[in-house]
């Protein structure tokens, strides 16, 4: 796993496993809990094996750029963001905390360190985020960061941010 960007109280992690080691498909496991996948699409749910935690992982991995997110101080994996390039610099974007670090301002910090990444490195010019109309924290921490909400596809809302 390699540094991609660092905020306050988080390390972000590009990672690069071609097969990850138990420790991290066991966390996987921990942080993909039901609460957690709940508006989240179909394979993310029921992750709850090893077995499953790596088909899971090889799926994000061959499909998106994986980022673990740790705490700073201890080095826990707390949740996972994805970015999902398209061809015309513009990325959509996923993210997840486990339960337990819900409500502390890890979101905040978290989609903040990667629009000042973003902007830094020049990748993408555009990010996009679908976010399921259920989950109104997400969509309301969107829109204070700045995201602006184009389409209402019935059970998803998406939001784009220029950078």
């Amino acid at each position: 796993m390699v540094l991609a960007y660092q905020t306050t109280r988080l390390s972000v992690v590009d990672v690069f496993y071609d097969t990850a080691p138990s420790d991290f498909l066991v966390r996987i496991t921990a942080l993909l809990t039901p609460n957690v996948v709940e508006n989240l699409p179909p394979y993310f749910d029921k992750v709850n094996t090893i077995e499953k935690a790596q088909d899971w992982y090889q799926k994000m991995v061959s499909e998106s750029r994986l980022f673990a997110v740790k705490q700073a101080d201890t080095k826990t994996i707390i949740g996972f963001v994805f970015v999902y390039n398209e061809p015309d610099k513009g990325a959509h974007i996923g993210y997840l905390l486990g339960e337990l670090y819900w409500n502390k301002g890890y979101a905040t910090e978290l989609l903040q360190g990667l629009i000042k990444f973003a902007i830094e490195s020049r990748e993408w010019t555009t990010l996009i985020a679908g976010v399921d109309k259920h989950n109104t924290a997400s969509s309301k921490l969107l829109l204070k960061l700045g995201f602006i909400e184009q389409e209402d596809n019935g059970n998803v809302r998406i939001f784009h941010k220029n950078l």
